[in-house]
């Protein structure tokens, strides 16, 4: 049974269709702040002054690895930057693209999130509803003003990261079939430690290790 007020507006359509959607959306939102420079707040000594991200040989991933520069240790941050500098040097333009890359990827893991909570919630939907409130919901974020910090100030890239771990490892754990995920709680506390899947601990820790952004902002996600 369609839920009332619901139209099948994605019959027929091929679900590649949601994700062109939410990547055009994210794209023509943030696109302009592409040719913006490097900002005065926290750039200049992240990159302006700091040589030590540019390049991806072995003392520029020791030092990615070991740093808190600025209070802050986020080595897979760095890493991007790091691939920045090899593919751009220092112009400013393609580290904003990075960005909105980032930005882009972590609205289509957000598309396959909502879509997957929907089926979830509600079971009995029909697929064109689900796709069309996951898609709705993905829109939203993409074009969010929330996201403005984060892909437009190159400083706060650490919640782009952190973000798109998050959803990636939500998702790995739903794809598990429900009893395992009922019966996982009740195998770590037996064992001592939780035995989660490779994939979802990769990711949660790669969100946890990246959620310092200069301003703690991935909470707004």
């Amino acid at each position: 049974m369609t839920p009332p007020g619901t139209a099948p507006i994605a019959r027929g359509f091929p679900r590649w269709i949601d994700g062109t959607l939410v990547v055009l959306a994210a794209v023509a939102a943030f696109l302009p702040g592409i040719f913006g420079g490097f900002l005065g707040w926290d750039d200049d000594q992240n990159f302006l002054e700091n040589p030590g991200y540019r390049g991806l040989g072995g003392s520029q991933l020791a030092w990615m690895l070991t740093t808190f520069h600025m209070g802050h240790w986020k080595p897979l941050t760095w890493l991007t930057h790091g691939v920045d500098w090899a593919l751009w040097g220092m112009h400013p333009l393609g580290y904003k693209a990075g960005s909105i890359a980032l930005h882009v990827a972590a609205a289509l893991a957000f598309l396959a999130l909502a879509r997957r909570l929907l089926r979830l919630a509600r079971p009995g939907y029909p697929l064109d509803a689900v796709r069309a409130g996951a898609l709705g919901a993905a829109l939203f974020f993409a074009v969010h003003p929330l996201r403005v910090e984060p892909v437009a100030w190159l400083s706060a890239r650490a919640d782009l990261v952190a973000g798109l771990a998050a959803f990636l490892t939500v998702v790995a754990y739903l794809r598990r079939p429900r009893a395992a995920r009922v019966r996982e709680p009740r195998r770590g506390h037996r064992g001592g430690v939780g035995r989660a899947p490779g994939r979802r601990s990769l990711c949660a820790g790669l969100s946890s290790l990246e959620d310092g952004g200069p301003r703690g902002s991935f909470a707004s996600l």
